[in-house]
């Protein structure tokens, strides 16, 4: 049995509870709501109360790959859409105020982008994960600068970037799926690094266990890809640390950007393994899947599917989460996994920053989450085209919650 599953058995077996007591009694304070499920009074409008969309202009039309959502101090929106390679801003109206980049490799212009973020000084950062490559620019859409992320040795490409409060950058290194042996699987290991001046890879500050890849053979064919209900590394900045894990357990590692590590963050929730019923159900899904965006099945190919599905090797636990957000109380939002695999559950669970369960939080179905303010769910939702638009739904908190305190150790 591996170190991780021996580790999950025993904390299944014990009272998280009293985990997170002398957690919080570590840490010097306690809970005001301690028995209060503070989420389960909060709810989410049904409908969208802006809508941003793409208006036809001298580019694409409509937003295809929205993979990151951004604001401005005065609450304009900064959408960046991978699939055109642009960057659109909004009014806090929904109105277009001016967009830029495009697909290419000129100094304007973006071949994957993977995040966008705005400073305190409203300025704009882009990163580009394909030129690996961090581009600052002006609230109105003029390129200041740009910079290849600089690394040596056995660092690896970086996947994605973010800020502490206090500006310095951090970033991630790229999950990847790595050669396994016949029948055997392999996993990738993801290193978290702070970025020097010049956007220089520097210090590590920790690591997570990342994807599973497998290698198989169906119908004479070898096939390298994902386990089943392979793990993705989660992580978030609470001030001056970066709280990470991986999906696969709900023991989070909390690290000062000074690299000093602070404590661990146990998050009160189950974990499963998985078993036969997993396996029918991502067979029975990608079968739908493949449906749904219009793929032709006859009986060979679905054969195929299945035995791929019988020989696939599979991770031993149902991820516990599928994405993980901070929202602007400073609450930690996790969405449920949904078998087996997808854009996830519309459930999303709220804990504390000490890690304890205050409620359940439902959602419309089919959003991928942003971002979350006191007030508002900015999420990325697909109109009766199929195409991608970018929603505000109200959050009403009906006047439960309180804003909380980041970790101790991680104010500047």
């Amino acid at each position: 049995m591996s170190k991780i599953a021996s580790i999950i058995r025993i904390w299944l077996k014990t009272s998280i509870t009293l985990v997170l007591t002398a957690v919080a009694a570590e840490r010097g304070r306690g809970d005001t709501q301690e028995n209060d499920n503070v989420a389960d009074y909060w709810a989410v409008g049904e409908q969208p109360v802006i809508v941003f969309e793409r208006s036809s202009r001298e580019v694409e039309s409509e937003f295809v790959y929205v993979v990151d959502v951004a604001l401005t101090r005065n609450r304009s929106f900064v959408i960046a859409d991978q699939e055109h390679g642009t960057i659109s801003i909004y009014s806090a109206q929904g109105d277009l105020i001016t967009y830029f980049g495009g697909i290419g490799e000129g100094p304007s212009e973006f071949t994957r982008i993977a995040r966008v973020v705005v400073d305190s000084r409203d300025r704009i950062f882009v990163f580009d994960e394909g030129r690996q490559r961090l581009s600052e620019w002006t609230i109105d859409g003029k390129l200041v600068s740009g910079h290849r992320i600089q690394y040596h040795g056995s660092w690896r490409p970086i996947g994605d970037v973010g800020q502490f409060a206090s500006g310095e950058w951090y970033a991630m290194e790229a999950d990847r799926m790595l050669g396994a042996k016949l029948d055997g699987v392999a996993q990738d290991t993801v290193r978290f690094v702070r970025l020097q001046e010049g956007f220089v890879v520097g210090q590590q500050l920790t690591q997570v266990r990342g994807a599973i890849a497998t290698h198989f053979i169906v119908d004479g064919v070898p096939i390298i890809r994902h386990a089943l209900l392979s793990p993705r590394p989660l992580s978030v900045a609470m001030g001056e640390c970066l709280v990470v894990g991986t999906s696969e357990a709900p023991i989070l590692e909390i690290v000062h950007r000074a690299g000093t590590k602070k404590g661990s963050l146990v998050l009160e929730v189950e974990v499963r393994s998985t078993g036969a019923a997993s396996r029918r159900e991502w067979i029975r899904s990608t079968v739908a899947e493949i449906g749904r965006l219009g793929g032709e099945l006859d009986e060979r190919a679905t054969r195929m599917i299945e035995g791929m599905g019988k020989r696939m090797p599979m991770a031993q636990w149902i991820p516990f989460a599928h994405a993980m957000i901070v929202d602007g109380l400073g609450y930690i939002w996790t969405q449920d996994y949904r078998l087996p695999g997808g854009s996830g559950s519309v459930n999303w669970r709220v804990f504390t920053e000490t890690g304890r369960a205050v409620g359940t939080v439902k959602l419309p179905q089919g959003l991928r989450v942003m971002a979350i303010s006191e007030g508002v769910i900015i999420a990325v939702g697909e109109n009766a085209h199929g195409l991608q638009e970018v929603r505000l739904y109200r959050l009403d908190r009906g006047g439960f919650g309180e804003k909380r305190p980041v970790p101790l150790g991680c104010v500047e």
